[in-house]
């Protein structure tokens, strides 16, 4: 049972700090952020906190960033961005992701070409 939790936790963090790399690109670019959820479908319990709401809703199998202009060329909005700050903004829950693993190989290995090494050499087991 425990492991199904640790499992949960890990798979809420990971969503988590994707959707933070989404956020934070957005802010870079000044497009206003409306909502930050953690899951899909009803949500479940939600914060405002400077004009963003953080929410945590039932489906726990990813998440999302709501972003203003998304759906029409408003001034300031996503859809108005030069095409680098919306790939900036796109790529940045990835490369979080990408930042995240590399401090995990650090920690656990000492070194991310090691710990990638390693992990490489299991999978050709599989």
């Amino acid at each position: 049972m425990l492991d199904y939790i640790i499992l949960i936790g890990c798979l809420l963090f990971t969503i988590f700090v994707h959707e933070i790399g989404h956020l934070v690109a957005a802010i870079i670019c000044k497009v206003r952020v409306d909502t930050l959820s953690i899951g899909f479908g009803k949500i479940l319990l939600q914060k405002k906190i400077k004009g963003i709401r953080f929410a945590l809703s039932v489906i726990l199998l990813g998440g999302y960033v709501t972003l203003a202009g998304e759906t029409s060329k408003e001034k300031g909005g996503f859809l108005a961005q030069p095409y680098r700050n919306k790939l900036f903004i796109l790529l940045a829950g990835v490369l979080v992701n990408f930042i995240v693993a590399a401090v995990c190989y650090q920690i656990n290995y000492g070194n991310i070409l090691l710990g990638l090494r390693i992990d490489l050499q299991l999978l050709s087991y599989i």
